[in-house]
């Protein structure tokens, strides 16, 4: 277990483990021509998307480095920060929506 960094002079919490990902977080994330039936299987959107804004889609999905693509999925989604969020003192609103295959609000 590693230390949660903290503010105060307090011995550092320990937080537990990252869960362990499950097979739809563990699946590799879109690379290359691939992005293509990533965008189409609609892990984006509930439907099709129109032929302008699927190509935008890609084209954005494709401009990030292969780094980037492969951290979220395998390390960013699983770890545990919960310990840590105590200590987050800004405002946020988070949304998600009925139709998100990745986080739904049931999470």
């Amino acid at each position: 277990m590693s230390p949660v960094p903290n503010r105060t002079n307090s011995p550092p919490r320990r937080r537990p483990p990252a869960r362990t990902p499950t097979s739809s977080t563990r699946q590799s994330p879109p690379r290359g021509r691939d992005s293509r039936f990533w965008v189409r299987f609609r892990i984006l959107t509930p439907r099709e998307l129109a032929d302008e804004l699927r190509r935008q889609v890609i084209e954005d999905t494709l401009r990030a480095g292969s780094d980037a693509r492969l951290e979220w999925p395998r390390h960013g989604m699983v770890q545990d920060v919960s310990a840590g969020v105590g200590d987050i003192d800004v405002l946020v609103l988070v949304l998600t929506g009925s139709h998100d295959k990745i986080d739904p609000p049931a999470c």
